[in-house]
């Protein structure tokens, strides 16, 4: 069930995405690009890690950093994250509709709201994404060509349906403990701003260079922008300014913004950068060379199309091989191991909801799902104090002189879960140990419980 909500909310994200950038698109060439651009591109980031003379100190671009920076590992990586770009997709279809005075009146308007309260219900921040997406929309077509009052007033119905949950959050963040509780979890899953551009730039890649050089900088241009160009750049817009926004609460900075990224880039690739090749003066005695001449123009820009979408693929590749790779050789984060789900099926008989077990990460979160109690280590999200606690569980399994008593005491652990993974690392042998007494055994899986204050 849960993998089949999977594949549904995925055929929808394309089914959107590819209405989107043909309303995006001013062609039926540069809507396919846009959607090859948006769903299976990503940035330099394969290059940067896998060439020896461009790798650099720094971790690598957003796209290799950051799950969110392209449209595909979102797709793979969370279901949530699926429906953020599908929120988008519907909102960019609604404001487009707005500002071309489009058929459906309010009832668009209600869609609207209803995508932008989904955005704000899975990441807040999104609601400012998609309300300084619209008034800069709003603004930028009414002084280019001007607005009926009617469409103002929809426009704010379209972007209402996200403001609630914020005042709500807002009121609840007045909380010390709530607000304290939101640190915690922002800073585990939001992004830190990094202070270099080229992180980002070129974390975009092939399509952040296409629309950045597309970029409406003059006052002509934006006055001749297409309503797809405006709707486009707004988000462009909006999405940094929310980025530069400097708190740990912000969650998942430029989300979302490929979608746009790659119709302005495959509008500009398609109808100005390769015609302008094809009448440049150098073009004709390289084709002559190439053996291109004679070949109708057709063929040659879907080459050359092609090897700019394929140039734009390996980091989004990469993540699809790895993950498949993974699941077909059995990798520790994707299936359990001989051996343990009789040990999960024997704590979920014996081990309260409440009865802590310390394990490694990967098999800390197969433990908290399948046997029904807590882990001294787990989610992100859920562990406060996340970069201690990862600190200490490492010391806890890979330094001799630790004080694992202690550590187990403090957290109140009842059971320490030992399998294939925490047998590999663990520098000590816990049989040994006078204060954990073995409970369970079976097929290279043992669990021990843990004497002293924390049983009694």
């Amino acid at each position: 069930m849960y993998q089949g909500s999977r594949l549904i909310i995925a055929g929808l994200v394309l089914w959107q995405g590819w209405l989107l950038m043909g309303e995006l698109s001013p062609s039926r060439a540069s809507r396919r690009v846009a959607f090859l651009f948006a769903f299976l591109t990503a940035g330099f980031g394969f290059y940067e890690a896998s060439i020896p003379p461009l790798r650099h100190a720094s971790p690598g671009f957003y796209d290799l950093v950051y799950v969110e920076s392209h449209a595909l590992a979102g797709l793979l990586n969370a279901p949530h994250q699926a429906l953020v770009l599908l929120g988008f997709a519907v909102y960019l279809r609604i404001l487009l509709r707005l500002i071309r005075g489009g058929p459906g009146g309010w009832a668009v308007a209600g869609v609207g709201a209803a995508g932008s309260a989904m955005l704000s219900l899975i990441h807040p921040d999104k609601a400012v994404v998609v309300g300084l997406t619209t008034l800069t929309c709003l603004v930028w077509t009414w002084r280019a060509r001007g607005l009926p009052g009617s469409t103002w007033l929809r426009g704010g119905v379209a972007v209402a349906g996200g403001i609630p949950y914020s005042i709500v959050l807002v009121a609840a963040y007045r909380d010390p403990r709530l607000a304290a509780i939101a640190r915690v979890a922002g800073g585990q899953t939001g992004q830190q701003l990094h202070p270099d551009p080229l992180f980002y730039l070129l974390g975009f890649g092939i399509p952040g260079l296409l629309a950045l050089s597309g970029a409406p900088f003059s006052r002509a241009r934006l006055k001749r922008a297409s309503p797809a160009e405006i709707a486009a750049w707004s988000m462009v817009a909006a999405s940094v300014v929310v980025a530069l926004i400097p708190s740990d609460l912000i969650e998942h900075r430029f989300e979302g913004v490929q979608l746009v990224l790659a119709a302005i880039a495959a509008r500009r690739l398609v109808h100005r950068l390769l015609p302008r090749l094809w009448r440049s003066g150098w073009f004709r005695p390289v084709a002559a060379g190439r053996g291109l001449t004679g070949q109708p123009l057709r063929a040659i820009r879907s080459r050359a199309i092609g090897l700019v979408v394929a140039a734009s693929m390996p980091t989004a590749l990469a993540g699809v091989v790895l993950t498949t790779s993974g699941a077909v050789t059995g990798s520790r984060d994707y299936y359990l191991g001989q051996g343990e789900p009789e040990a999960l099926a024997w704590l979920r008989a014996r081990a309260g909801s409440g009865q802590v077990v310390a394990a490694t990460p990967p098999a800390a979160r197969f433990v908290a799902v399948y046997a029904g109690t807590r882990v001294a280590f787990g989610n992100p999200v859920y562990s406060p104090g996340y970069s201690s606690e990862r600190r200490a569980l490492v010391d806890f399994f890979l330094s001799p002189g630790y004080d694992r008593r202690a550590y187990l005491e403090q957290r109140r652990v009842d059971y320490l879960y030992f399998g294939p993974l925490e047998k590999a690392i663990a520098v000590f042998d816990p049989g040994r140990l006078p204060y954990l007494r073995r409970v369970f055994s079976d097929r290279g899986v043992t669990i021990y419980r843990v004497a002293g204050p924390t049983s009694l």
